[in-house]
């Protein structure tokens, strides 16, 4: 998750570590100060690790939700479209047909690998075993030529490689046949354009590629035909089934996708006319991996959110660790200074301590992130599974990449390291005299003033960036962050006329009172009238909040989708 973040982080963790390299080759009196403390302070240094590895573990755990976010969603690419990449369909019996005959010249184009005319429609399903009745509302029925399918995207699998079932014969996916609980040479009934078809299940199909193709869900019960038998039916009642003309990209499930623009670009040429008089043309396996990226990125970042707070526990844990073991060695500070050892030595004792801790930390806070993004996973999916109902759930598919791991490390050594380095920079600075005799110094009046100026334009500044926020209630994240950040920036104006406690209190006070939620402006009425593509929903009607659309209303469902709605991305 986030490579663009790799190279920045590497390196500005190995500056850090060139930085520490070069003190302790070039400084052997802070490199001797740094580790002998390390081996006084066992207790205190197992405290400043414990407080290094939970912010690391918390970024690699928040990294590894996006990239399991990202390839659950991804998975339908896979599972749903396989080698299909764009389509061209039409209602339309005598335009679908002519739209596959121009199609047909995409075969000898070298960006393609496979072209494949299917004719579907939804139907309901039923079997008798053993007496009981067993039923599937939604089935999707397709005709198709079964020698072209086989060979549908050239060397990757079709999904749907097995013989044509001819006359009175079907061909079901795994999941239609766990849901009938059929098999080969069993009879199922299929119940489209209000007339039974009585057929044989010749052959059972893995649901992917081909195989599980559909319309909308992320699980399709699909039946699949010879050429000419659903024709058949829809004529005898009138009606026509959708014509479909599947277009498969040279290249694998996700490599075929930058070709997409191009064989777009050529299919619309070739409909010509067609593609303004109601043939569709749809770059669907783009479309479902926009959304993963998406979802991915939108999970990582949402949890990333909710662990910030833990992360900065993690931060004051250390800069308070470090200030209390300055405190212990004061007097020997104050000695060091006095002999003539200058702050940047001192500051640099204090680098090379703080490189060992988070360096421990940061291998074994990459370990403990990935257990925690992989319980985290497991509950945030049940948790989306808790808007979607039947065959729109989300299935779990962890995953983890060594990219995530490595920013994971590499940003929570480069945090750690600098909260250590600008602490021990405050820390060199105080009075030679004062840390001898061990003397309480209190801070200058211009100092008191200055930190209070900053204090209240900082403030200001974020007080004015969250009213839109907090009235519109566009941004979740920033909704809770910059009232807080307000607050905490107007800790050093109110020290500068109350006691200390009695001004933290008040910050932390004004963070919490409205229970952990700033009130935010309702969902805007929606007033889209066509259906949307990716996440146009989400942003034009449903800010902030689970959506989905429906296909009855022509609306989005914003909140818990109701039945008709549709979740998934390609439509």
């Amino acid at each position: 998750m986030y490579p663009e973040l790799t190279m920045p982080l590497v390196v500005l963790a190995g500056a850090a570590l060139a930085y520490v390299l070069m003190v302790v080759a070039r400084q052997p009196v802070a490199r001797r100060l740094s580790l002998r403390q390390i081996a006084r302070r066992p207790t205190e240094s197992v405290l400043v690790v414990l407080g290094s590895v939970l912010g690391t573990a918390l970024l690699v755990a928040s990294f590894t939700v996006g990239d399991s976010l990202d390839r659950s969603v991804r998975q339908s690419a896979y599972e749903v479209l396989g080698p299909i990449d764009e389509y061209a369909r039409t209602a339309d019996a005598a335009q679908g047909a002519g739209a596959a005959r121009r199609l047909e010249v995409l075969r000898a184009d070298p960006r393609v690998d496979g072209v494949l005319t299917v004719r579907g429609d939804q139907a309901a399903a039923q079997r008798t075993d053993g007496g009981d009745l067993l039923a599937e509302p939604r089935v999707l029925v397709w005709e198709l030529d079964f020698a072209q399918a086989a060979r549908f995207g050239g060397a990757n699998r079709s999904g749907l490689d097995t013989a044509d079932p001819g006359p009175g014969g079907v061909v079901i996916n795994r999941t239609l046949a766990d849901s009938l609980r059929a098999g080969v040479g069993d009879e199922v009934s299929l119940l489209a354009y209000g007339a039974p078809l009585r057929l044989v299940v010749r052959a059972v199909v893995p649901a992917e590629g081909l195989g599980g193709m559909g319309v909308g869900a992320s699980v399709n019960r699909s039946a699949f035909l010879s050429p000419g038998t659903l024709a058949a039916a829809a004529q005898h009642a009138g009606r026509a089934p959708v014509t479909s003309t599947l277009v498969s990209n040279t290249g694998g499930v996700e490599d075929g996708v930058g070709l997409t623009d191009e064989v777009t670009g050529r299919i619309r040429a070739a409909l010509g006319t067609l593609a303004a008089t109601g043939t569709e043309v749809a770059t669907v396996k783009r479309e479902v991996l926009d959304a993963a990226e998406q979802a991915g990125a939108l999970m990582g970042s949402l949890f990333l959110f909710i662990a910030s707070f833990s992360i900065v526990a993690g931060v004051m844990l250390l800069v308070n660790i470090f200030v209390m073991l300055a405190e212990e060695r004061r007097g020997q500070l104050g000695m060091l200074r006095a002999v003539g050892m200058r702050r940047r030595r001192v500051t640099a004792s204090f680098a090379v301590e703080a490189a060992v801790y988070t360096g421990i930390a940061a291998i074994l806070g990459a370990g403990l992130g990935v257990l925690v993004g992989r319980a985290v996973v497991g509950v945030a999916v049940r948790i989306l599974n808790g808007w979607s109902t039947g065959d729109q759930r989300l299935s779990l598919t962890f995953a983890v990449t060594p990219t995530s791991v490595l920013n994971g490390m590499a940003a929570g050594f480069v945090v750690a390291f600098l909260a250590v380095v600008l602490t021990s920079v405050r820390i060199a600075r105080q009075n030679v005299i004062a840390a001898i005799r061990d003397l309480d110094v209190r801070p200058r009046r211009r100092q008191v003033r200055r930190a209070a100026v900053t204090g209240a334009v900082g403030t200001a500044l974020l007080a004015a960036a969250a009213l839109p926020v907090v009235v519109t209630g566009t941004n979740g994240a920033l909704i809770y962050l910059l009232p807080a950040l307000a607050a905490a920036s107007a800790v050093p104006l109110l020290r500068a006329w109350l006691p200390a406690r009695l001004a933290y209190t008040l910050s932390a006070a004004t963070v919490l009172a409205p229970g952990g939620r700033w009130p935010t402006s309702s969902a805007r009425p929606c007033t889209t009238t066509s259906r949307p593509r990716r996440t146009s929903c989400w942003a034009a009607c449903c800010p902030s909040r689970p959506w989905c659309w429906s296909a009855s209303t022509r609306t989005c469902c914003c909140g818990r989708c109701r039945a008709g709605c549709w979740t998934t991305a390609w439509w």
